[in-house]
């Protein structure tokens, strides 16, 4: 994909970016930003985290991605959100950059992906984030975490069915889950429910000036 925004240099790209997506970054977040990336391709040289090779491709599709779920919940409140296959980072640590006042706990399987979540995170001195090693189907029955979450986000990870499953345990009542939908889904499209999830909305988050969006899912726990 070209982005008419690719002659920008990362950081600048990256700025503008979240600004269309309602997020001032600072120059210290823009820093911790730039970071990550470094550190996500020189890592990635050794293990399997992204297919990205280029800067601009990872804040584009990666960080402002991430940012992209912020159109799904209310940032004024002190939500604690959980990120459900975290896997590199996405879309929590990005979204704990740019608003720390969240609180926000990475799940995820990979023994390696976690050494480097938490590599990341003592990195960029990252307080309001914390990364669990495990499966979300052993979280979901554990009183700690079950009923805690004012939102649930995911992106690719596994079967959307399944996922429904292991997240609304997660969930306080009337709480969130935001999945990335697939570009070919309609927005009529009947998207799966369950006893405890049902669907609420489709939306589109548009970056203008890159000439990119975001599709984003969303499910509300049952009262």
């Amino acid at each position: 994909m070209r982005h008419s925004g690719a002659s920008l240099w990362p950081p600048d790209l990256l700025r503008q970016g979240a600004r269309e997506v309602g997020v001032c970054l600072d120059s210290n977040q823009i820093e911790a930003f730039s970071l990550y990336a470094q550190e996500l391709l020189r890592w990635n040289r050794h293990m399997n985290l992204t297919a990205l090779r280029e800067v601009k491709e990872v804040m584009i599709k990666h960080f402002l991605g991430s940012l992209a779920f912020l159109a799904a919940f209310p940032r004024e409140l002190a939500l604690e959100l959980v990120d459900i296959g975290s896997g590199a980072g996405f879309p929590g640590i990005p979204i704990q950059i740019a608003c720390p006042q969240l609180s926000i706990t990475l799940i995820e399987a990979s023994r390696k992906k976690v050494s480097f979540l938490r590599h990341i995170c003592a990195l960029l001195e990252l307080r309001g984030i914390e990364c669990v090693r495990a499966r979300a189907e052993d979280l979901a029955i554990d009183p700690r975490f079950g009923g805690r979450f004012d939102a649930a986000l995911g992106r690719a990870v596994g079967k959307r069915q399944a996922l429904l499953e292991v997240a609304a345990p997660l969930l306080r009542r009337s709480g969130s889950l935001i999945l990335s939908g697939k570009e070919e889904e309609e927005e009529e499209e009947n998207f799966p429910e369950t006893p405890l999830l049902r669907f609420r909305e489709t939306l589109r988050v548009r970056f203008p000036s890159l000439d990119f969006e975001r599709k984003l899912l969303v499910w509300e726990r049952r009262r």
